[in-house]
């Protein structure tokens, strides 16, 4: 389910695209303005393309490209269908459309603000060109559609960079090392499309007559390519410089690559665009390179700027920009200052709300805000102080790179306003919305809902309804931020249930859905969690109801999915994970999860067809990410491998397991296990680890662990991760018993042996988190004398460490080491030693429910040993005393059914074999769940036991 940081970027508040991978693509493309920039334009769109002109290809083209200057993406591409729909379309244009959607693609992702949405479409561009490629794989435009998915590889670089930004460990790690990963595939494919666009160009002859106005634009279109390929493979190493630390080796070599590639590209293309564009280029990464390079960089942007050629604006403008940002780094703040308000004067409204527009506006404020130390008099602080204001308010209201850094400047040097109730009344829609949307851009959140209050307390609903939804909206999200998730779903689900066409309906939904699962989360009991849990249900689906073909409604598909997969509803999981859209960028992780669903409805009911289509989905979602470029360390990729693994060890296929994980493992080997990403690597290393004991690969497998060892987890982590790995290991020698593979169980067992000893016999590395785990997986095996060796150890060694038994744990840790002993005794039929360790706990806690169980065990134990009536008795009266004391708790817990299942074990052994299980059919019928399945299947053995000891 979608965590708040992801709502809060789909909802519009994430940060744009790269302001530098904006300005280089421009100045080889057309520009591509969004609608938002052409707000005051007379030139309207069209509200749909109805359907295709007839019209020769060259006015064909030239309305396409009239659409995308103007950022009408969507509507370019219905024209585009609508031309493959109609019949008189010429033929040869008609095999290209697949090509143009995907351009189109690419550059509308660039222009949006929505990672998600981004990553979707640029998803959808790769599967265009794919659908191009392989109707027209020897078409004219074939070469070219390499250098369009070296770009969508490029853009997904940037992406994750950006993502990098706003998360934090193991999460942030994982979308750097995405980011790396798709830089170097992007500069792999644009190296490899250079050559073939570089000959094409050469097989032009070097002049040709003006009058052959046919071949001349073939050759301007091929260099063009071509210049373009080669200034997208040198801006690859300057934006994968800015995955590394300012200053680090990494960067520095990087932007030097970036210097030498700028360099050549001037020289050879200086009196065009893209020479000039290389030119700032190469001077951005001579300031990025630190103090030694912003001589030579601020001596190109003084070349650049003082061009006079009027079509050079556009790029003197954004270098201009980068020169701001030099003085700034060379401590002018004055005359940066100065430069940022001069850029800010001579730039047109529409400029000023720009990209490179914002960035100016946060370095005037930043330069001032530096200059304060200096000033000596108040007024002239307080001045400055205001114009900083002013201007960070502005640049907090657009979504952007600095919008975060420009909110804490705004806690410091704004005062926090106090919401005065009847100055809020005074105010009219405008004006209250103006005022909530400044504090909602600071996550100033409660002065935010009490002005979008007022707005709506300021508007008809009915007469003005796109202002009252829009303040709903706003308010709604101002109430799930701030934390009030109740008033949030209200607004929200108000908004969704009753405007179902709403501009802000489909929103709303989410963030209903994401309010009902916070107060989920919060809600302690049982009951009410259900009740809430049928809340979430039922808005889910009527989400995907109303808005079936939208993020919303995949976002919506995904809750119904989780809760189905939770309750075990295995079927209806599977379908609503199988109903996300193909073109959601949440695709693979929805077919992954469908697998799952299949896979587990497979073990439940027996059904062999559940199984395969399980597998195949998996497997289908693992070669859709790798496809799709995912990096090996990628969090999601990894999980697939995961799962997939877990489905090969269930089928005994141990090879296979290896072979999947086995990339990854590597993969991580390469890189340092750090804090950040320790959590990844342990699950991967679970696995692995269970795929080599399971292969007999005993050495392997202790390697594996050595390496869990390491992660750096806690120690709380660490006791459960190997709990949960024993439960595994013994699920995994369950299935091969099952499937009466005697040889597996006996490889697997034995190898399992060999590691737990070599982990008690090492030197070196022991923690008592693994000294413990082999213990009592020892004991699990049926070794008990071993594992009694083990414990004895393990209490000796920290037992005799005042600064682990006086830490927060060290005494529950040892108290269970010792009932792990006397169980030992217990089974090794040393009871004088277990008696002995279960008195001593017993008197220094005489209610501690673990001791008592212990004493149990060994009551039961020995008289199955002596097979006295009298010791038969009292180990009954023991174990069926305790399961009534457990009855009095509700809900009961599982040691009520655990002491039931003892006391008729018992009568078993007494001979009462009838009475043993009529106990149990008892209380069965009281409690049908039995506690758990695995206890209830316990009932059930045992059940069928007796009736054939009759």
């Amino acid at each position: 389910m979608p965590s708040s940081r992801v709502l809060q970027r789909f909802l519009g508040m994430n940060r744009t695209a790269a302001f530098v991978a904006a300005f280089v693509f421009a100045s080889v493309v057309s520009p591509r303005p969004s609608r938002a920039a052409f707000a005051d334009d007379d030139d309207e769109p069209p509200a749909q393309v109805e359907s295709a002109p007839e019209a020769s290809v060259d006015v064909i083209q030239a309305f396409l490209e009239g659409l995308r200057k103007r950022g009408y993406f969507d509507l370019e591409r219905d024209y585009l269908e609508s031309l493959r729909k109609a019949p008189d379309t010429d033929a040869e244009f008609k095999k290209t459309i697949d090509f143009e959607i995907g351009k189109s693609l690419v550059d509308e992702a660039m222009s949006v603000g929505d990672y998600e949405k981004q990553r979707e479409m640029l998803e959808q561009a790769r599967k265009a060109f794919d659908a191009f490629l392989k109707a027209n794989p020897k078409h004219p435009k074939a070469p070219e559609v390499s250098i369009q998915k070296a770009k969508i590889l490029y853009q997904r670089g940037i992406l994750a960079r950006q993502q990098s930004d706003e998360l934090e460990g193991p999460d942030k790690q994982a979308k750097i090392a995405e980011s790396r990963t798709m830089f170097d595939q992007a500069r792999t494919s644009y190296a490899d499309a250079v050559k073939p666009l570089q000959d094409a160009y050469a097989a032009f002859p070097p002049f040709i007559p003006e009058t052959d106005k046919e071949k001349r634009e073939a050759k301007r279109l091929a260099e063009s390519s071509m210049m373009d390929a080669r200034l997208q493979l040198a801006l690859v190493d300057y934006e994968q410089a800015q995955t590394y630390p300012v200053g680090s080796k990494e960067r520095n070599d990087l932007l030097d690559q970036g210097i030498k590639a700028f360099e050549e590209l001037h020289k050879r293309f200086r009196t065009q665009m893209a020479g000039l564009t290389a030119r700032a280029m190469q001077a951005k990464c001579f300031e990025e390179r630190g103090d030694d390079g912003l001589g030579p960089a601020m001596g190109i942007y003084n070349e650049l700027l003082d061009h006079t050629d009027p079509r050079l604006r556009d790029l003197q403008r954004k270098v201009a920009y980068f020169k701001i940002i030099a003085l700034r780094k060379r401590k002018e703040f004055a005359l940066a200052a100065d430069e940022s308000a001069r850029w800010l004067q001579t730039a047109t409204p529409q400029q000023r709300r720009t990209a490179e527009g914002i960035a100016v506006r946060f370095e005037l404020a930043k330069n001032i805000i530096s200059q304060l130390p200096t000033v000596t008099r108040e007024a002239d602080k307080q001045a400055g102080i205001k114009k900083a204001v002013d201007e960070l308010t502005e640049v907090v209201r657009y979504a952007s790179p600095f919008k975060m850094e420009a909110i804490e400047y705004l806690r410091k040097y704004k005062p926090k306003n106090k919401t005065n109730i009847d100055s809020v009344a005074k105010l009219n829609f405008d004006e209250a919305m103006l005022q909530a949307d400044e504090a909602r851009s600071t996550n100033d959140w409660d002065r935010a809902i009490a002005y979008y209050k007022a707005a709506i307390r300021k508007v008809d609903p009915i007469k003005d309804e796109k202002k009252s939804q829009l303040a709903r909206y706003q308010l709604s999200f101002s109430e799930y931020f701030g934390g009030r998730y109740e008033e949030a779903d209200v607004v929200a689900e108000h908004l969704a249930r009753n405007y179902p066409k709403g501009e802000h309906s489909a929103q709303s939904a989410a963030i209903a859905m994401a309010a009902v699962l916070s107060e989920y989360n919060e809600t302690k009991s049982a009951r009410d969690k259900e009740i809430v849990l049928r809340r979430l249900i039922d808005l889910a689906e009527y989400t995907v109801a109303t808005w079936p073909d939208s993020e919303q409604g995949d976002i919506a598909r995904f809750y119904l999915g989780e809760i189905n997969l939770g309750k075990a509803r295995y079927a209806d999981a599977a379908k609503a994970f199988e109903s996300v859209r193909t073109a959601s960028s949440r695709r693979n992780e929805a077919l992954m999860k469908a697998g799952v669903a299949h896979w587990l409805m497979s073990k439940d009911k027996n059904q062999d067809e559940q199984a395969k289509t399980g597998i195949a989905l998996v497997q289908q979602a693992y070669k859709g990410r790798q496809e799709g470029g995912a990096p090996l360390t990628e969090p999601g990729i990894v999980a697939n491998a995961s799962e997939l693994a877990d489905i090969y060890l269930q089928q005994g296929k141990t090879k296979d397991a290896i072979a999947i994980l086995e990339p990854h493992a590597k993969a991580f080997a390469n890189s340092p296990i750090t804090p950040d990403n320790s959590a990844v690597v342990i699950r991967l290393l679970t696995y692995y680890m269970r795929s080599h004991i399971a292969d007999g690969q005993a050495d392997q497998a202790l390697m594996d662990m050595r390496r869990i060892e390491q992660s750096g987890g806690s120690a709380a982590t660490m006791t459960e991760l190997y709990f949960q790995l024993g439960k595994l290991l013994q699920k995994q020698m369950d299935d091969l018993a099952k499937r009466n593979d005697r040889a597996g169980l006996k490889r697997t067992q034995e190898t399992y042996q060999r590691v737990l000893k070599a982990v008690v016999d090492s030197k070196a590395g022991q923690t008592y988190e693994s000294m413990q785990w082999a213990g009592e997986s020892l004991l699990t095996l049926g070794y008990p004398q071993d594992a009694a060796a083990v414990f004895g150890k393990v209490y000796e060694t920290f037992g005799q460490n005042a600064e682990f038994a006086a830490s927060a744990n060290g005494t529950l840790r040892l108290t269970r080491t010792r009932l792990k002993l006397a169980q030992a005794y217990i089974a090794s039929d040393q009871d004088d030693k277990a008696k002995e360790i279960i008195d001593q706990l017993i008197k220094d806690n005489p209610r501690m429910l673990d001791a008592i169980f212990a004493l149990g065990e060994y009551l039961e134990a020995h008289a199955k040993k002596t097979k006295s009536q009298s010791d038969y008795n009292i180990a009954f009266n023991h174990w069926s005393k305790l399961a009534q004391r457990m009855g009095l708790r509700k809900p009961r817990p599982a040691e009520y059914f655990e002491s039931w299942y003892h006391a008729a074990s018992v009568l078993k052994s007494q001979g009462k074999p009838r009475e043993a299980a009529a106990m149990l059919k008892g209380i069965m019928r009281q409690e049908p769940r039995v506690g758990s399945p695995e206890m209830k299947q316990k009932y059930e053995d045992f059940i069928k036991q007796a009736a054939e000891a009759k």
